[in-house]
């Protein structure tokens, strides 16, 4: 994990739901990829979700109302990447502190600003 990610985790933001929650826009979605595990129904893939709203809604039970994008993360990736981009308008994505997923950048700058702010308060006398 980044030193960012250490910096949320001490904000009480664990992951990118939270991160999108606290610093996200309503339109904001988050792109990742999951290996896949067959016994517990999630598909190898990507998908393109928001915890704001369903980016798919009429999805199978199992993708949860994420847009998902089935296959090898070389292939599925750059497809949900494009979609994302064409359905919310997000050209600028950066790596999640917490690793794996993109977000929109203006998500991870906003948290970066608010972690330097979090480290300032508690260095001060």
């Amino acid at each position: 994990m980044s030193k960012l990610a250490d910096t949320l985790h001490a904000m009480g933001i664990h992951n990118d739901h939270g991160l999108l929650m606290r610093f996200g826009g309503e339109r904001d979605v988050v792109v990742d990829y999951s290996a896949g595990e067959p016994r517990a129904s999630i598909v190898r893939g990507s998908s393109v979700w928001s915890p704001h709203f369903k980016t798919e809604s009429n999805s199978a039970w199992y993708q949860r109302g994420n847009k998902a994008f089935i296959g090898k993360r070389a292939d599925s990736f750059p497809q949900a990447l494009k979609w994302a981009e064409e359905q919310y308008g997000i050209t600028d994505w950066l790596p999640s502190p917490f690793g794996g997923s993109k977000v929109p950048a203006r998500v991870v700058k906003a948290a970066k600003i608010a972690a330097m702010d979090f480290i300032k308060s508690r260095a001060a006398p």
